[in-house]
């Protein structure tokens, strides 16, 4: 998500990103980590900032904390914000959309095809499309019990197709930038970066 912001920065001649998320959890912490990296690699000279918009642990619903960081965001001159929300995601997506700001989904496989809210990139970690291919798995045999399912870029996760990113109406020249970076992260060479944000996400 952070390369795709990172290409759609640099075409509109910006190089600012918010990530709004709830209160710098651990997991979040490993997405925003992650996010800033890929921004850096497509945009050295991005400014990257996370703003904690709930009120307690687990509230990714508070939408008038989520608007209050998302106008101060607005004020300061970003060309992308990531909300990396819940029941909050679809009102800062309305304002994003108004203001022609850079925006994402944060799950949803099907952010692309929206007729009623505009996404510029869908972050793809659907849990339903997970479940889905599981199932079609244990028909076929070839997932069993006591076995463990993983996804990687590249891999075949449902309906969504493979996980991560995509920019929902890219240029060739971001398709190929895109490709790019998918191949790299299937092939492992971002392996170590991504295991010292794991590192410092959750060790404490």
């Amino acid at each position: 998500a952070g390369y795709a912001t990172g290409l759609l920065l640099k075409d509109a001649g910006n190089n600012k990103a918010t990530f709004l998320g709830c209160c710098d959890l651990n997991f979040e912490k490993e997405a925003y980590l992650s996010f800033e990296l890929g921004l850096k690699a497509a945009l050295p000279d991005a400014e990257f900032s996370y703003v904690k918009t709930g009120s307690y642990d687990y509230d990714f619903d508070n939408t008038a904390g989520a608007t209050e960081a998302y106008n101060a965001a607005k004020a300061a001159g970003v060309g992308a914000v990531y909300p990396y929300l819940g029941g909050a995601l679809e009102p800062i997506v309305q304002l994003a959309n108004a203001d022609g700001i850079i925006t994402m989904s944060a799950g949803s496989s099907k952010a692309c095809e929206s007729t009623d809210l505009k996404y510029d990139i869908a972050v793809k970690f659907d849990g339903g499309d997970y479940i889905l291919e599981a199932m079609a798995r244990i028909v076929a045999g070839t997932f069993k019990e006591g076995e463990k399912l993983t996804f990687q870029i590249g891999d075949n996760a449902g309906p969504g197709g493979s996980p991560g990113a995509v920019i929902c109406n890219p240029t060739p020249e971001q398709t190929t930038a895109m490709d790019a970076i998918g191949a790299s992260l299937a092939a492992g060479e971002l392996a170590a970066d991504l295991g010292a944000i794991k590192g410092q996400a959750y060790g404490g």
